[in-house]
């Protein structure tokens, strides 16, 4: 059982480490979401929206509700969407961070 960690993560590197070349990293991309993509609240939401004021980085939020959607275009600020695949892959690959809460995942810390 010990040797499937480190078979899944060469086999991880060994598919995704050539999409590094296709994909330029952009340092000034954040994705950012809550502990779930219907929502838009909670510290990580002021954290974006501060973040989004700083005219050198690029943050994005990650949701799947139409209404936070329609918030966030009536703002000006960011965002990714399952429902624009393509897009969400480009900025995933491209972030130089990535901030995405799981909820409980971090709670029980497993």
């Amino acid at each position: 059982m010990e040797y499937i960690k480190p078979l899944y993560r060469f086999l991880r590197t060994l598919l995704f480490w050539p999409l590094r070349e296709f994909f330029p990293r952009d340092k000034r991309i954040i994705l950012l979401n809550s502990y779930n993509p219907y929502v838009y609240c909670e510290n990580t939401k002021h954290l974006f929206e501060f973040l989004a004021t700083k005219k050198k980085l690029k943050p994005y939020w990650y949701t799947e509700f139409p209404h936070i959607m329609n918030y966030l275009d009536s703002r000006g600020f960011k965002y990714v969407t399952s429902k624009r695949p393509i897009h969400l892959m480009w900025t995933v690959f491209r972030a130089g961070e990535v901030c995405l809460n799981s909820g409980q995942i971090g709670l029980r810390g497993q």
